[in-house]
């Protein structure tokens, strides 16, 4: 059987950002969420 974890930290950050979304991959949170509705530049 799977043990639950306990989410300590959430991460949001724009999807249209690639760089922004690597370092949150990269950070030791629990969860990132990647926004995909911001608006996109052009």
């Amino acid at each position: 059987m799977t043990q639950a974890r306990a989410t300590r930290s959430v991460l949001a950050t724009p999807g249209s950002n690639l760089r922004m979304i690597e370092k949150a991959l990269a950070s030791e949170a629990d969860v990132v969420m990647i926004d995909l509705e911001d608006a996109v530049a052009p």
